[in-house]
């Protein structure tokens, strides 16, 4: 049996425009700049509320999962690991993943 992978139409849609993007900026800076400076511009001045609003619900929503549900007490993960690999290795292993 021949199973070939369907490509999603999606992936390559968006593949292409960020292409563009970023052909855009290569080629042309300057309108680029001014372009996304004038976005910036516009969102920051009237949707600026958006993003404190959405801040403060994922803060309310930590603070709601970490102190009041009921997932409260649950563990991400066994203290174990840090037997296993050791101290050192384990705090390096968390640096580098966040």
């Amino acid at each position: 049996m021949d199973k070939k992978k369907k490509i999603n139409q999606t992936y390559i849609i968006s593949l292409l425009i960020v292409f563009a993007v970023v052909i855009w900026g290569m080629v042309s800076p300057s309108s680029f700049e001014a372009l996304a400076n004038s976005a910036l511009s516009v969102i920051s001045t009237n949707f600026g509320w958006v993003y404190v609003l959405v801040m403060t619900s994922f803060v309310l929503f930590c603070i709601w999962i970490g102190f009041i549900s009921k997932y409260k007490d649950m563990r991400l993960q066994d203290l174990s690991i840090v037997i296993l690999l050791g101290l050192q290795c384990y705090s390096l292993l968390e640096w580098e993943l966040g």
